[in-house]
């Protein structure tokens, strides 16, 4: 039920505003990129840090870039 509720009001709020659809859309981005960016590196089977030293930045930005949320 809370999930149906959930897609309601997204779906009304999406209609009605353009700045939401905007800020709702690069959301959507964030976590696809977050996502991938820890499918790809665990399928290589790289820790953050080995990904790190392979890109030429550190362990942290790596975990940053796979938080969708940051």
């Amino acid at each position: 039920m809370k999930r149906d509720r959930h897609r309601e009001i997204v779906a009304q709020r999406t209609r009605r505003s353009a700045g939401y659809r905007t800020t709702f859309a690069r959301t959507l981005r964030q976590i696809d990129l977050a996502l991938l960016v820890r499918e790809m590196r665990e399928e290589a089977a790289l820790t953050q840090a080995e990904l790190a030293k392979q890109v030429g930045t550190t362990q942290s930005v790596i975990a940053r870039l796979e938080d969708a949320e940051y």
